[in-house]
């Protein structure tokens, strides 16, 4: 079973770096918008959970006022379990996923579990600011000071999915 290593992760952060750039590149390479679509793509899904919860379903926010819309409690709460359940399960069959590489170089195979949830973070952490400005240019009230928090919920997500993609 792989281990975390803070000096393996150091010794060898250049290729991590070049694994997270590489995985976040190729996740769009094939389609026609590029990465213009990791920005839209948070949108168009926001969009349709608002479409249909909101207004086909009239789901509402239990003890929310009318300037808390289900939209906005899906946002905040969705993005972050989307983040984390796409990070484990790209973490999990990672080095699966990269198995010419793993049989043809020789380094540390758990690079590619943190290269995988890394990527995953990054591009959900970009949508996430995405709808996140969008919602406050809608005059959503979205408070700033307490983006701290955020930052620490994602990135204990982040340690638990490496945690899990080691594991699994």
């Amino acid at each position: 079973m792989a281990k975390f290593s803070a000096a393996v992760v150091w010794q060898h952060r250049s290729l991590l770096r070049a694994l997270v750039v590489r995985d976040v590149q190729n996740r769009y390479a094939g389609s026609v918008a590029g990465m213009f679509w990791a920005l839209v793509h948070p949108l168009v899904l926001l969009t349709i959970y608002a479409v249909v919860f909101a207004y086909v379903f009239r789901v509402q926010v239990p003890q929310a006022s009318a300037q808390q819309p289900y939209v906005l409690f899906v946002a905040t709460g969705l993005w972050p379990w989307l983040a984390f359940q796409e990070a484990l399960v790209r973490g999990t069959t990672a080095v699966q996923a990269h198995a010419a590489l793993v049989k043809k170089v020789a380094f540390p195979h758990e690079l590619l579990v943190y290269s995988c949830v890394i990527a995953s973070f990054v591009v959900h952490t970009l949508g996430f600011v995405v709808v996140l400005v969008t919602l406050w240019l809608m005059g959503f009230g979205v408070n700033l000071w307490s983006l701290p928090v955020l930052i620490l919920g994602l990135a204990l997500l982040l340690i638990l999915a490496m945690a899990f993609g080691l594991l699994l």
